[in-house]
């Protein structure tokens, strides 16, 4: 606890070293420019699923195991969602509906709170939170097949007391879409079904943020379908939209537009009927909106013999919410559509490319993809790693474009791949020390990058002790950052875990000589390369 209480008072007096206008000016024309580091809130980071930051990760192998964590673990199910991260604390749900905070940079355990009323139901957890000005938002349904109900916690992050709690859908139905926050409001979809079929009509609801218990709408299907990692996306503030959009798929292969605020129907597409793909695929991503190119992206997938499934572009128009460039409800077609083998990876668009993940327990077209974003035509792809059922997340800093990704199978392992414009080329493969089945991917944050596994185990993975600027190596530059840090109150530093080289908890002189000593002398090794002991 002594040690909890440091490094809260360490956050606190950060904040407090202002420097003078004119000194931080000065500060800021002889530094190198560095990108302003970013929270990941939610699932691929925002309300529209973009899935990239121009915050850096880690580069050099191996990377960095700053810290790790046990949560509630077993062979199976574990932690089956994507960290979150929201000022300077990371948030993951585990299998048993524990809701845990854990500080970003230390590791520091912040709190458990159980989320769901029978912590001993269930065998997994599939909603990643949502996180917002000081909320978690939760979603628990006492995950096995056909178990459970869907439960919706607003929780404090402070201290991880439940401000309120309520149930949506009846029993047997589960909210297994990630959790969305846009505008005051919170979006979800349930399901309901066993392992190869759905069985019911979902209901995609939107509740109030200030109190998740009042429903402001909730519309069920006409037919029978669900919602199963189809998050939604939020699309807003576009010149001459009244209200804005969500839009979402399902089970059968169909995506919806409707109005953000009231639920009112707007448009709709089912792909496969449009797009010439004579297997119904289920949708199993989330929709992704790019403003650039005018489209939506999403996976689809179908288990048939042989496993089949398609990565997909739609056009959207943010102006009347059409889909499919008709002008029409119900009709339109594909800018394109791309055969990538069975999917439930949400795609990255960035740079004039599409990542996104194949393969899963039924097979089919295994690992991580880059696909043209003009056409959807392949451009490379990784081989022999196995199933990629995760969403993956791209860092562009530094000239660079890294792609992080994670394999679901037995020794799942956490890749980092360069896309060099040439190709994707491999710069490290990590296999945690508690080793299990990698189903959801990784989110990216402060030069760190959060994962978790269905041993139970949160990891946080950096780059080099003393690379404070994120320039894959310790050199001049670090103990230029780091003195002007210390001396001036900024910039602030890129990588800031790797600032603390002399595990003090902070940033101080001692890191500046410890970092010139080892830059010019080579020596005394940075300690915090080996992970600080709390």
């Amino acid at each position: 606890m002594e040690i909890k209480k440091r490094i809260r008072k360490m956050k606190k007096r950060e904040g407090k070293g202002i420097a003078l206008l004119v000194s931080a000016i000065i500060v800021m024309a002889v530094m190198s420019s560095v990108a302003i580091a970013t929270d990941w809130p939610q699932f691929q980071k925002d309300e529209i699923a973009t899935g990239w930051t121009n915050d850096c990760a880690p580069v050099n192998d191996p990377p960095t195991l700053v810290w790790y964590n046990d949560t509630h673990g077993q062979s199976m199910g574990g932690i089956d969602v994507t960290p979150i991260v929201g000022d300077g604390d990371v948030y993951v749900l585990d299998y048993k509906g524990y809701l845990w905070s854990f500080d970003a940079i230390t590791g520091a355990e912040n709190w458990p709170v159980p989320t769901k009323c029978n912590a001993a139901d269930g065998v997994f957890e599939v909603s990643t939170p949502a996180y917002h000005d000081g909320i978690v938002y939760v979603a628990a349904s006492s995950g096995s097949a056909g178990n459970g109900a869907g439960r919706i916690n607003a929780v404090y992050a402070n201290d991880g007391t439940i401000r309120e709690s309520c149930y949506y859908g009846l029993s047997g139905f589960q909210i297994n879409t990630p959790v969305r926050y846009a505008d005051g409001k919170v979006y979800f979809g349930n399901w309901k079904g066993g392992h190869t079929h759905t069985e019911d009509n979902g209901t995609y609801y939107c509740v109030d943020a200030d109190d998740v218990c009042n429903l402001i709408w909730s519309k069920t299907a006409d037919y029978v379908t669900g919602y199963y990692w189809a998050g939604a996306a939020i699309v807003d503030d576009y010149p001459g939209e009244v209200d804005g959009y969500i839009i979402y798929g399902d089970d059968r292969a169909n995506v919806t537009c409707r109005n953000k605020d009231t639920g009112e129907f707007v448009d709709y597409i089912n792909v496969s009927e449009q797009c010439g793909i004579t297997t119904v695929e289920e949708i199993r991503s989330s929709i992704v909106w790019n403003e650039d190119t005018g489209r939506i992206y999403f996976t689809g997938k179908s288990p048939q013999s042989p496993p089949s499934g398609h990565a997909y572009a739609v056009t959207f128009n943010t102006l009347t919410g059409d889909l499919g460039g008709d002008s029409a409800v119900g009709g339109g077609s594909c800018e394109w559509n791309s055969s990538i083998g069975y999917s439930t990876s949400t795609p990255v668009v960035y740079n004039d490319r599409v990542y996104v993940g194949a393969g899963g327990m039924y097979g089919g077209g295994y690992g991580l993809k880059c696909l043209n974003e003009a056409d959807g035509t392949l451009r490379d792809e990784t081989s022999g790693i196995g199933a990629v059922q995760a969403s993956p997340a791209v860092s562009a800093f530094g000239g660079g474009v890294y792609i992080y990704f994670t394999t679901n199978v037995l020794q799942g392992t956490v890749y980092c791949f360069e896309d060099t414009d040439s190709g994707l080329v491999e710069r490290w493969a990590w296999l945690p020390p508690n080793y299990q089945h990698f189903l959801q991917g990784v989110a990216i944050s402060e030069g760190m990058v959060y994962i978790g596994n269905d041993a139970g185990y949160v990891y946080a993975l950096a780059g080099d002790c003393g690379d404070v600027n994120c320039e894959y190596g310790v050199n001049m530059g670090d103990y230029s950052a780091i003195n002007s840090y210390v001396t001036f109150g900024g910039p602030p530093l890129t990588c800031k875990w790797a600032g603390d080289v002399n595990c003090e908890y902070g940033v101080n002189m001692g890191d500046y000589s410890a970092v010139n000593s080892y830059v010019t002398y080579g020596s005394p090794p940075l300690s915090c390369c080996e992970g600080c002991t709390l």
